[in-house]
């Protein structure tokens, strides 16, 4: 799976600083909890990916508190709720069931007041993906969604009139989306 950085600032001005525990689902080689690690000075963070040889070579840099083997999308059990829990660029590797119920299953493990932020691609060209999905699927599970386009606005016009002449489909954009979580019932 591949990193989109055009996203990287505007999921990283969604984290509050010294944001506390973060739990990163899906961490892969750790690009974000690099980010979250340097950047926003959390004290406890967790990772959690499928596949060992990722999870083996973050051991060795010490950028994770926690590093954990789960299959989406069943999560672990934790002593201690989060934070913040970032699930980024993986909803579109796993069927429209499973997404709802990663969805659901992250609610259960954050604070109240804590956030949940997921980012996922509509329109991406490079890479095959299970699933897409739209703004107002997000929405309608309260979360405020933005669109992140791929490419800088000088170029998405000469892209959107060179798409149109060619008869193209729409050009990549990301989705983030933010969730607040209310007090748990």
């Amino acid at each position: 799976m591949s990193h989109e950085y055009l996203i990287n600032d505007p999921v990283l001005d969604l984290i509050p600083n010294n944001c506390g525990r973060v739990l990163d689902v899906a961490c892969g080689m750790g690009e974000w909890g690099f980010f979250v690690k340097t950047r926003k000075n959390c004290s406890y963070l967790v990772g959690i990916d499928i596949w060992e040889p990722y999870l083996e070579k973050l051991r060795q840099l010490n950028i994770y508190d926690e590093l954990i083997i789960s299959r989406l999308p069943k999560l672990p059990k934790f002593d201690q709720l989060f934070d913040v829990i970032l699930a980024l660029e993986i909803l579109e590797h796993l069927t429209k069931e499973n997404g709802y119920k990663l969805l659901k299953n992250l609610e259960q493990l954050i604070k109240t007041g804590g956030i949940i932020i997921v980012s996922t691609p509509m329109n991406y060209p490079c890479e095959t993906h299970i699933s897409e999905w739209t703004p107002r699927e997000l929405e309608n599970l309260g979360y405020n969604v933005k669109k992140v386009h791929t490419l800088p606005k000088t170029l998405r016009l000469a892209d959107e009139l060179r798409r149109f002449i060619l008869r193209l489909p729409k050009g990549p954009v990301y989705l983030i989306a933010i969730k607040l979580c209310a007090v748990k019932l």
